[in-house]
């Protein structure tokens, strides 16, 4: 993966700035919304080999929406105009995840957990889940004086905020850049605290972009593919898109047989170093 990336003074990637690579052709710069990358102006940055890039989207801000999905469930599907699809308990209020916790460990306890209502199931009980939900439920214990279990999603302890009013808002997303909804969508949009607006999986990890590979085409198998875990939805399905997302969704047959999911053609893979859903470490590997 060695790679070199320059810019003139701004960080590589911005709501503007998504690059892509032809042979022989002069770096081309992805302008949102014109559904193909746009020449670079003489002078400007360029790109000299090949790196990985954040996928980069900007987010449209709207009134809030309603919630779906089953009743009782202890997890749901609910949604609003500015996130798109996810994460609520069963009365409907918005889900958080802290990324300051570690996977199946909740970091979140007396102030805190008073700002931040842990998401619990009685002792012995198994959490549920409501339809759309793509992820794990499990439960995980607690070292407080409460005792009973809690909630966890793909791993991830989850927590109510005690500022949200009504159902629909989500007024806790991004506090103190550690405070997340936990979007559903195949893909929608998350936020780094030093590159902005990017695209995550439902799982809120970052998604990138290999400047290596062709529009439909993915040329990042073996060893990559190992440290760059492909996009994949299962055979059959559609990848769904969350609010702000403003590319296009679609998917390529790789060569192992799965599916794997585009992003205005280009194909979208993890970062297996990054750990959080707030981190975005694969940024520029390659740049050394």
């Amino acid at each position: 993966m060695n790679g070199k990336f320059e810019s003139s003074r701004n960080p590589p990637i911005s709501l503007s700035r998504m690059y892509a690579r032809k042979r022989a052709v002069r770096p081309r710069i992805w302008r949102l919304g014109s559904g193909f990358p746009q020449p670079l102006r003489e002078g400007s940055f360029f790109v000299r080999r090949i790196v990985f890039l954040l996928v980069a989207v900007g987010v449209l801000m709207a009134l809030t929406g309603g919630v779906v999905g089953a009743e009782t469930a202890t997890v749901r599907v609910g949604s609003n105009a500015e996130h798109g699809n996810f994460l609520v308990g069963a009365n409907g209020m918005t889900l958080y995840i802290f990324t300051v916790d570690e996977r199946d460990k909740s970091n979140c306890f007396g102030k805190c957990a008073t700002a931040w209502p842990p998401l619990r199931v009685a002792e012995g009980s198994t959490p549920t889940a409501g339809p759309g939900i793509p992820g794990k439920l499990a439960t995980i214990a607690r070292a407080d004086a409460d005792g009973s279990p809690q909630v966890t999603y793909n791993g991830w302890p989850l927590y109510y905020w005690f500022r949200d009013a009504a159902v629909g808002d989500s007024t806790g997303h991004g506090v103190g850049n550690v405070w997340w909804v936990m979007k559903t969508d195949t893909v929608a949009t998350g936020r780094n605290a030093d590159l902005g607006d990017l695209v995550v999986g439902n799982n809120g990890m970052a998604l990138y972009i290999f400047l290596k590979d062709e529009v439909g085409k993915s040329n990042c198998t073996g060893g990559c593919a190992g440290a760059w875990p492909p996009l994949t939805v299962a055979a059959g399905a559609s990848p769904s898109r969350g609010a702000g997302v403003s590319g296009r969704l679609g998917t390529i047959t790789r060569a192992d047989g799965t599916r794997q999911v585009t992003y205005n053609g280009w194909p979208l893979y993890y970062w297996a170093k990054d750990m959080k859903p707030d981190e975005a470490t694969g940024q520029g590997v390659g740049d050394v």
